[in-house]
């Protein structure tokens, strides 16, 4: 089974009727609406998603120097706050707008060009960085990661110039 890391946009008001929530059932209802071929953002639905696969462990490796979680805006991967909800491996977790634009900040820094740079395949490795496939002498792997982070960099961009929140769900 693999883990792929998926991040849903929301308004300021969904995430807050989802904190108040107790049963969980609204976070279910936004996952089956993300997967429905006729899914259309709405008052009840995620207004955007995004996942980077499997890239999640080497982005935030590549971003914070650990492998580890790491509190702040460059641990976006790691971080966030934990709702009473189960998903997949672990909780879902949120990040408010204060928080999305913070991240963003750290990523509008950080251009592709110079992320790939620090991407080293030998480092990941020798962390064991998920999915443990970096022992590869494979250049596709450093443009699949590089490519993860540029395609989730303007993403986040996006929902912090729209004021927006995100949840985080490890599926």
């Amino acid at each position: 089974m693999s883990m792929v890391q998926e991040f849903l946009e929301l308004r300021p008001d969904q995430l807050k009727l989802l904190r108040r929530s107790t049963d969980g059932q609204l976070v279910s209802d936004m996952l089956e609406a993300m997967v429905e071929d006729d899914f259309v953002p709405g008052p009840e639905h995620p207004l955007s998603q995004i996942d980077v696969d499997k890239a999640w462990h080497a982005i935030h490796f590549v971003l914070t120097g650990s492998s580890k979680e790491v509190r702040g805006p460059a641990g976006i991967m790691l971080g966030g706050s934990p709702l009473d909800e189960e998903v997949g491996y672990g909780p879902v977790r949120y990040l408010d707008a204060r928080s999305v634009r913070k991240a963003a900040k750290v990523l509008k820094s950080i251009s592709a060009s110079e992320f790939r740079s620090k991407v080293s395949l030998k480092r990941l490795a020798a962390a064991k960085i998920y999915p443990e496939i970096w022992d590869e002498s494979d250049s596709g792997l450093v443009d699949y990661v590089a490519g993860s982070y540029e395609h989730f960099r303007e993403w986040l961009l996006g929902v912090a110039e729209r004021k927006n929140t995100i949840l985080l769900i490890l599926t």
